[in-house]
């Protein structure tokens, strides 16, 4: 019940700084004439990275229980979910404090879904797995954190490193689980990564942009989301 008990406290920590963020720090994102452009920048192209990780912790996936599949899968929602809120960043200005829970709902949705389909998988053979995921996916609050947001992530990531050891040792002779959690690893590493290449002090925006809940709007597919969670039955 602690450990149970201490990820609720760490999934509503971010939950709150999601709900909480109204500014950000430096980076490279740039503003462009041509909405399309925005796209180009580098804040946008480099996040590819971070993505096509995902999609190899995905396919590591494929060839573990259909648990572990699943909550990659979710993994990979975050992930995309956190390029469509910085698509929202290089376009508009830093967002109203009032507006944050709207912008950062669909991000904040992602991770929530996360720890409950953890604690709805407690009793699976593959718990540390789901649990490694857990542990880790508070680093995409980053986007909450200044003016040293990698300082944080590393905090988040390194929870995750005890469970991934107890699956190595639990599954060492079983083929797919190395290969998933070296996966994992270099998900969130290309994570730092790109963090510290764009949005080292934090969270970049664009001085010149537009309102950040109407660039939402937009991005997020003709109308800003409620800022009320929601999740998938």
């Amino acid at each position: 019940m602690a450990e149970l008990a201490g990820l609720v406290s760490r999934l509503e920590a971010v939950t709150s700084r999601l709900e909480k963020v109204a500014a950000g720090g430096g980076g490279k994102a740039s503003a462009a004439d041509d909405d399309d452009d925005f796209d180009t920048v580098d804040a946008i192209t480099e996040f590819q990275a971070v993505l096509a990780k995902a999609d190899e912790v995905v396919s590591a996936a494929n060839n573990l229980p259909n648990d572990v599949l699943e909550i990659s899968n979710l993994l990979k929602v975050v992930c995309e979910k956190n390029r469509e809120f910085l698509r929202v960043s290089v376009r508009a200005k830093a967002c109203l404090p009032a507006d944050a829970p709207v912008i950062m709902k669909p991000m904040n949705d992602a991770i929530t879904e996360i720890g409950t389909y953890r604690d709805k998988n407690r009793a699976s053979r593959q718990f540390n797995h789901l649990s490694a995921v857990s542990e880790a996916i508070p680093a995409f609050g980053w986007v909450c954190v200044a003016p040293r947001p990698i300082d944080y992530m590393s905090e988040m990531i390194g929870a995750s490193d005890f469970y991934i050891n107890r699956i190595l040792k639990d599954f060492k002779d079983t083929p797919g689980h190395k290969e998933w959690c070296q996966k994992l690893k270099q998900l969130f590493g290309a994570l730092k990564d790109y963090v510290s290449n764009n949005h080292k002090k934090g969270v970049t925006w664009n001085p010149n942009g537009g309102d950040a809940k109407e660039v939402a709007a937009k991005i997020y597919g003709g109308k800003a989301p409620a800022p009320k969670s929601s999740r998938r039955s």
